[in-house]
C-alpha cells in the first residue's frame, strides 16, 4: 500500500469514528431530573412523553376527576408550558371516569 493510500485510509477511518454513530459508544449520559408542576397532573401519571428535534419535550398528564394538559417543557429555559387543557380542545364540560382526563 502507498503512503497516499495509506494517509487516505487513515483520514476515512478517521472520520468514521468521528462520526455521530460511531463515536456514541464513548459518550457518558448525564440525565438530570425535571419534576412537571403538581397543578398539570394527579399523581405522577405521565402518559405521553415526546422530544421535538429542537429539543422541547412534550408531555401528556392525566388529572383525574379533571382534563389532563399537553404541555412543553423548554431544557433551555427549564419552563413549563401548558399547550392545551384537554376539556378546551374537545368541548367538554363534565369532568370524570369518561372524561379526557388524560393524553396518550
Amino acid at each position: 500500500m502507498s503512503i497516499t493510500h495509506r494517509v487516505l485510509a487513515w483520514i476515512v477511518s478517521s472520520a468514521l469514528l468521528a462520526t455521530p454513530a460511531l463515536a456514541a459508544a464513548d459518550r457518558v449520559l448525564t440525565p438530570t431530573v425535571v419534576y412537571v408542576p403538581e397543578e398539570y397532573h394527579s399523581g405522577g401519571a405521565y402518559t405521553a412523553i415526546q422530544a421535538g428535534p429542537d429539543g422541547t419535550v412534550y408531555i401528556g398528564t392525566t388529572i383525574y376527576n379533571g382534563y389532563g394538559h399537553l404541555l412543553a417543557y423548554s431544557p433551555r429555559t427549564g419552563r413549563f408550558e401548558s399547550l392545551a387543557e384537554m376539556s378546551a380542545a374537545t368541548g367538554e364540560r363534565l369532568p370524570g371516569p369518561a372524561g379526557q382526563a388524560k393524553v396518550h
